[in-house]
């Protein structure tokens, strides 16, 4: 018994072996929680001598829950979000987190003016699967491809079905799968319009899909590629009026410069950007009758209540305020 009560009141003799057991727990579950600086500052209590910290129950967590806030900062270790984006597809941004998006965007940007095509292959591939169906483009052919008979092939594996509707999906990865796919295209048109917004030769290929597919018997083609298209309209607007701003500051400027003298490089540099923003706008204008006389007209009465409410809604009140 004498023995016993030396051994309960002499803690000092049972430290170094507490300390060496709770190292071999916390570097099991990869964890640093400082244990030793914290049994130097204060001793045990007679409830960790019955049970050390991690003796033989490592499966146990109770007793790293009672560290505090240490142990919560370091459980989990959080990653740059631009380690994220580095092999990150199109269709998983999508599908994923929103806010990657804009970096995902402008990766994509930066590879289109490098390789066009491939970049390309790579946005109609994505717009096919979100439409729910796999179909592989073939980068060489790409300028050969009829958009009809590639529709036609899409429309023949939802017959068979072979397609996935994500749109209409109940599954909780998928609840930001409209937000998302909005904001994706809302991004590329705001990330090109200095650039390949206006090359006359990405958007018009991208609309062509878009028109076909938003016309085409499976209903989940037509949510989504109407969404698609009444997104990009949207979009359009956004850009025209930031260069009709523009324009009409250059105007004034212009005007400005004309009343002081009638000509000069001045007057000429001004006179050159007023023409150059206006044909700008006269691209954006004429890709947004494009979508309009493609998609409106014959959407805003589809079968679908759906597709004629996202009409109404998107479409017509942006395109009246443009007029």
């Amino acid at each position: 018994m004498a023995e016993i009560a030396t051994a309960s009141t002499d803690t000092s003799s049972i430290r170094p072996s507490r300390k060496k057991k709770s190292k071999v727990s916390v570097e099991s579950d990869d964890v640093s929680i400082g244990e030793k600086q914290d049994e130097n500052n204060s001793g045990p209590t007679p409830t960790e001598e019955e049970t050390p910290v991690g003796s033989d129950d490592i499966g146990s967590n109770d007793d790293f829950e009672e560290i505090g806030p240490s142990n919560k900062r370091k459980r989990i270790p959080k990653v740059p979000g631009n380690l994220k984006n580095v092999d990150l597809s199109l269709i998983d941004t999508v599908k994923g987190n929103g806010k990657q998006i804009p970096h995902v965007v402008k990766n994509w940007v930066e590879q289109y003016e490098k390789s066009p095509k491939s970049a390309m292959v790579e946005l109609l591939m994505m717009l096919f699967e979100v439409c729910g169906a796999k179909y592989s483009l073939i980068e060489k052919d790409l300028d050969d491809t009829e958009v009809d008979n590639v529709v036609v092939s899409l429309v023949e594996l939802a017959q068979k079905g072979e397609v996935e509707d994500y749109h209409s999906s109940k599954r909780k990865e998928f609840k930001n799968f409209k937000e998302n796919l909005l904001s994706f295209w809302d991004n590329l048109v705001i990330e090109c319009q200095n650039g390949p917004l206006l090359d006359e030769v990405l958007f018009e290929k991208c609309m062509d899909y878009v028109i076909a597919l938003s016309c085409s018997p499976p209903r989940v083609f037509r949510q989504v590629a109407s969404l698609i298209g009444l997104q990009l309209v949207t979009s359009f607007i956004t850009v025209a009026k930031m260069l009709g701003s523009q324009c009409e500051t250059t105007q004034r400027q212009l005007t400005t410069e004309v009343k002081k003298r009638k000509e000069g490089p001045r007057v000429d540099s001004l006179g050159k950007r007023l023409e150059m923003t206006q044909e700008k706008i006269n691209v954006i204008e004429n890709m947004m009758r494009k979508l309009f006389k493609g998609l409106f007209v014959h959407r805003y009465r589809d079968i679908d209540p759906n597709i004629q409410c996202w009409c109404s809604k998107m479409f017509y009140p942006c395109f009246t305020k443009s007029l």
